[in-house]
């Protein structure tokens, strides 16, 4: 309720998510194919049956996010620990405001919008930003 600030809440898609998987999750996938449509990122699907753990790991330089879609045992999570890889290990949430912000960066931006402690006039709204 400031006049004297602008905040704004922007969330920006993240550009490469991994999905990795035995081909047996044929749900889970399709949420995160219609997330991936929804937010703009790329999914990569990555099958346990021909990627080793070693190779995954080696194959995340540029991934941004990790959803594991089975479970991952204790060498996999370590070693996706010691890459400082973000990952999920949860199934996909079917309802959008759950399962979406795992596929954003929020970021908060705010603009002082007053010039040498004068307050813009009542009427005249803020300012807008371009966030692009």
């Amino acid at each position: 309720g400031l006049r004297a600030e602008s905040n704004v809440l922007r969330y920006v898609p993240v550009r490469r998510v991994v999905a990795y998987h035995d081909g047996g999750q044929h749900e889970s996938l399709t949420r995160l194919r219609v997330a991936a449509e929804v937010t703009g990122a790329e999914l990569v699907e990555s099958d346990a049956r021909s990627v080793g753990a070693r190779e995954l790991v080696a194959s995340l330089r540029s991934a941004d996010r990790v959803r594991l879609l089975l479970d991952p045992g204790d060498a996999l999570l370590q070693a996706l620990v010691d890459a400082g890889v973000w990952f999920d290990a949860t199934p996909p949430c079917p309802h959008g405001r759950v399962e979406l912000v795992r596929w954003v960066r929020e970021q908060s931006v705010s603009q002082t919008v007053h010039r040498h402690g004068r307050l813009p006039n009542a009427g005249t709204p803020a300012v807008p930003i371009d966030f692009r």
